[in-house]
């Protein structure tokens, strides 16, 4: 077995796919949120909902809204169970997207949808969503 710099390939797209499909996020929480640990924050509805209250949205608000979520597809999952009334996940990594595409499956979910594709060549339309999350997406 190579190491994860024997599997890059030097190609922005393709390492940036590698890596969040295989040694992060979307793998390590393929079944649902982290809990919390004192070293890390891996519990996202925590985080959508301090980020919600920034942003003047209640929950209960959700119903209404249609969310674009781009990164691992934890963040798109819970804003599904919190009530949004359309849920569009978005990420470069083709592992996330076959893990929210099984979870769509399984629960045979018709308000929500994936995307495998990198966020700076989707056309996404303008003025489709009323909520646009990402979290640890741009940094990296």
């Amino acid at each position: 077995m190579g190491t994860v710099k024997e599997e890059l390939s030097g190609n922005y797209s393709t390492d940036t796919a590698l890596i969040y499909g295989k040694y992060s996020w979307g793998p390590l929480y393929g079944k649902g949120d982290g809990v919390d640990m004192d070293w890390t924050d891996n519990n996202c509805k925590k985080y959508i909902l301090q980020s919600l209250d920034i942003m003047k949205i209640r929950e209960a608000d959700l119903k209404e809204l249609t969310v674009f979520n781009i990164g691992s597809g934890r963040e798109a999952e819970v804003f599904l169970e919190m009530g949004a009334k359309f849920v569009t996940h978005l990420d470069i990594a083709k592992e996330s997207v076959e893990n929210v595409r099984r979870f769509i499956h399984h629960h045979n979910i018709k308000n929500m949808e994936t995307i495998h594709g990198d966020i700076q060549s989707v056309k996404m339309g303008l003025n489709k969503y009323d909520v646009i999350f990402l979290a640890g997406v741009y940094q990296h």
